[in-house]
């Protein structure tokens, strides 16, 4: 690459050349991380995160539990500012987060499925015309343009 080392430049003592050759003797020679310790660049075994039910976004599997009890709070916050008749309840939490979380990718992967199922299905909201889901806040902006004659 033009830019070996990013915009903060190479590490101490590591030329362009150390990297070359790291990279061809398949070792990772003390440059980056890979996943099983060994040489070789096996950079898709790196730790899996999991989704929210409530945001859909990935915390890893400590921060899930502390994250989960505090977007509920904030879904309840949030909608509390709106009008009663606007106003949503929050999905109750699914019976997988009662469970010990799963450890193994292949279990990480349905759950996480599951978990952005329930936020695509119950968080987000879907527009009545082309049947896309999105935040409130952006459906209310959405369906401006979106209409039955003509939707996006």
């Amino acid at each position: 690459p033009d830019n070996p080392g990013g915009p903060l430049g190479l590490p101490k003592g590591v030329t362009a050349g150390t990297i070359k050759a790291a990279a061809g003797a398949g070792g990772g020679g003390g440059m980056g991380r890979t996943a099983g310790g060994g040489g070789g660049g096996n950079y898709d075994a790196r730790p899996r995160a999991y989704v929210c039910y409530l945001c859909g976004q990935q915390y890893g599997s400590q921060s899930l539990t502390i994250h989960i009890p505090q977007c509920y709070e904030k879904w309840l916050k949030v909608e509390s500012a709106k009008e009663r008749k606007d106003r949503r309840e929050p999905p109750p939490p699914p019976p997988e987060l009662d469970q010990p979380l799963p450890s193994r990718p292949e279990e990480i992967d349905e759950f996480n499925q599951k978990m952005f199922n329930i936020f695509n299905g119950v968080s987000l909201m879907k527009c009545q015309h082309c049947g896309r889901t999105m935040r409130p806040e952006a459906l209310a902006k959405h369906q401006k343009t979106c209409t039955a004659e003509n939707p996006m």
